[in-house]
Order: C-alpha cells, then sequence, then structure tokens
C-alpha cells in the first residue's frame, strides 16, 4: 500500500506503469483475436485481398498475428480452432491499481503479485526488443 496525492493505492507507480503497459497489450490481443476470428470464419478460397479497383488477381490474405504471450490456440474435439486471451488477471489488477481509497484499511491486496506483474513485464519488453 502507498500513500499517492489523492490517497492510498495498492501498489507503486512503477508497479501501475507496468499494469498500465500490459493493459493496453491485453486491449491489443482482443483486438487481434477477433481479427483472427473473421479471418477463420471465411472459407480458404474467400481469403484474399482483392484491388480496391478490382482490376489484377487477388492476394491470399495472410493469418493474422497474434500475441504469444497473451493468446493462445486450442483445439476444439470438433477440429475446430479458437483462439483464448490470457489476461493473468491484469485488467482486474489495473482497474483496481487505478483508483485510490481514502484510508489504507479500505485498500484491497492486488489480484495477482507483483513479481508476476514484473515478469510478465520483461517478457513483453524482451519480445517487443527481439523482434
Amino acid at each position: 500500500m502507498n500513500r499517492g496525492r489523492w490517497g492510498y493505492y495498492p501498489c507503486p507507480y512503477a508497479v501501475f506503469l507496468m499494469l498500465k503497459a500490459l493493459n493496453q497489450r491485453v486491449l491489443k490481443a482482443r483486438r487481434h483475436k477477433g481479427a483472427w476470428e473473421r479471418w477463420a470464419r471465411k472459407a480458404p478460397h474467400n481469403r484474399v485481398i482483392r484491388r480496391k479497383d478490382g482490376l489484377g488477381v487477388p492476394e491470399p490474405m495472410p493469418e493474422p498475428p497474434l500475441d504469444p504471450l497473451l493468446c493462445k490456440k486450442v483445439a476444439l474435439p470438433s477440429g475446430k480452432q479458437v483462439v483464448e486471451v490470457l489476461d493473468h488477471g491484469l485488467e482486474e489488477a489495473y482497474r483496481q491499481a487505478r483508483h485510490p481509497k481514502p484510508s489504507p484499511e479500505e485498500v484491497s491486496q492486488l489480484p495477482i503479485a507483483e513479481e508476476k506483474i514484473a515478469l510478465l513485464y520483461r517478457q513483453a519488453c524482451g519480445e517487443r526488443q527481439t523482434a
């Protein structure tokens, strides 16, 4: 618990900034999941990119990229594949860390440990640097 200008927060400001960056990545992973699902719903012969003027040969549309840290493909018993977004409780922790409480007794603990937040942040930054 940390005292700030407007009250008491459940984590230090550095951890809050990590949560903020990770929450943005979770939201982006959800958008990528939607793009992947729209791509997967199409029949393979309809997954093409056509030019605006209608001329030329249609090009095959590549599979949309998924976030390797937060997205996981799962095969269903029917053989169909779906994508799961693993948010690790980051959204709830970010929402909780944004709002201060008037007294230290009212502050509740974050749903995930600060060490796990730091580990996920390091993994996310490491992937960005190598990509």
